[in-house]
């Protein structure tokens, strides 16, 4: 009788220790900021190219915000602007890719995604490329950590 208590004991102590393990794995993987959240705010334009074509000058504004449901697209020459325009980042293993869904044929697409971090300042800036079209942008820092330093490497 006293063996099958203690036997019971360890039983519920091995099932409670498990709980405490789930639990804890999925608090720390919920916890973990997406790639998607960390992107979002509003970046300058420093270089656009499309087609082979700087296009930098052509933008009537030089800044494109990523919000949490759409992205707002700045008008570019002949391509009107857009703040309806879909995005959405898939991470994979190799590589991180943004995709823009917009009417704008320049900002439209698959974009391969890296990110790089200026020693000098801290600030953020982040290179897309597609078939057509080179951007690099400039994280705007309103004073808020934005992204991890583990992030930045090119």
């Amino acid at each position: 009788m006293m063996k099958e208590k203690t036997q019971l004991k360890l039983q519920m102590m091995v099932v409670r220790i498990r709980f405490f393990v789930f639990c804890a794995s999925f608090f720390f993987i919920s916890c973990k900021p997406s790639l998607e959240k960390k992107f979002e705010g509003m970046w300058t334009v420093e270089e656009i190219n499309y087609k082979n074509e700087n296009y930098i000058d052509k933008l009537y504004i030089n800044v494109i915000s990523f919000n949490e449901n759409n992205v707002n697209i700045p008008e570019v020459n002949n391509y009107s602007g857009e703040s309806l325009a879909q995005w959405e980042i898939i991470e994979y293993d190799k590589g991180d890719t943004l995709i823009i869904k917009s009417h704008n044929k320049i900002f439209d697409g698959r974009y391969k995604l890296t990110f790089a971090q200026d020693s000098k300042d801290n600030s953020v800036f982040a290179k897309l490329i597609s078939k057509t079209t080179f951007v690099v942008l400039h994280k705007i820092n309103l004073g808020i950590p934005l992204l991890g330093n583990e992030m930045f490497i090119d």
